[in-house]
């Protein structure tokens, strides 16, 4: 079989911040099914005072892009967080 011409590997490892981990942290990451999408969502921990979850806001961010890559592969990353958003 032919073999693609580029290709890319990636793995993460979450550890958050101990005051954070029960929430399971603030930041999240998504790598979709074909590897070819990777997203890094830092979430802002001073939202909190304006009443905002900033680890749901950056895990849902990066679960609507794995959702959009895995329907429309191939696009500008702009096209991902745009959508995810």
């Amino acid at each position: 079989p032919s073999r693609p011409r580029y290709s890319f590997r990636a793995a993460v490892r979450m550890i958050p911040h101990p005051d954070k981990a029960d929430k399971g942290g603030e930041d999240a990451y998504a790598i979709s099914p074909c590897g070819l999408v990777l997203g890094i969502a830092d979430g802002v921990g001073g939202w909190a005072t304006q009443g905002v979850d900033p680890g749901l806001y950056s895990k849902s961010l990066m679960s609507g892009l794995i959702e959009h890559a895995a329907q429309t592969p191939f696009q500008d990353p702009y096209y991902y967080l745009y959508h995810a958003w």
